[in-house]
């Protein structure tokens, strides 16, 4: 399965769910109930694959800040995140020729207990060994827009 959600997410089941799915007996289930969410993975291969059933999800993890940027997504109130996180960004990509002060802004931004600052941390983990490889510098240049993810629509 293709990536639904706003970043990847280390341990999502998005590899294992059609099989996870097949050994499912969703006969007669109203409430699909996911302890471990993470980026959701499980319920939203189960609605896409029944759209028609409007199942009940419980969705938990222990991840608040995932909890948070769910609900966040959920009611489409995520602008302002969006727009704090791209300016992150912005003041990452001024630095792109000197790669210490490139880190040490994103490694400011991801302490910073935000959860624009979680977004960060998790969207771009790569950049966590604390170098910026060039490459993966230029992955900055593309903006965190939360309505194309395809979990916006579960």
């Amino acid at each position: 399965m293709k990536n639904h959600f706003c970043f990847s997410y280390f341990g999502n089941k998005r590899e294992e769910v059609e099989h996870i799915y097949n050994l499912l007996d969703l006969n007669n289930i109203n409430t699909i109930v996911e302890p471990f969410c993470g980026s959701c993975a499980v319920s939203y291969y189960i609605w896409t694959q029944n759209k028609d059933k409007h199942y009940k999800y419980i969705l938990n993890d222990l991840d608040n800040n995932l909890i948070d940027l769910l609900k966040i997504v959920r009611s489409g109130e995520y602008k302002e995140i969006e727009d704090e996180l791209n300016k992150m960004v912005d003041e990452i990509l001024e630095y792109e020729n000197d790669m210490i002060e490139a880190t040490n802004i994103y490694l400011k931004h991801v302490k910073s207990c935000k959860l624009s600052g979680y977004i960060l941390g998790h969207k771009y983990y790569k950049l966590r060994s604390f170098c910026f490889p060039l490459n993966e510098l230029n992955r900055f240049n593309k903006k965190l827009d939360l309505s194309i993810a395809p979990i916006y629509d579960f």
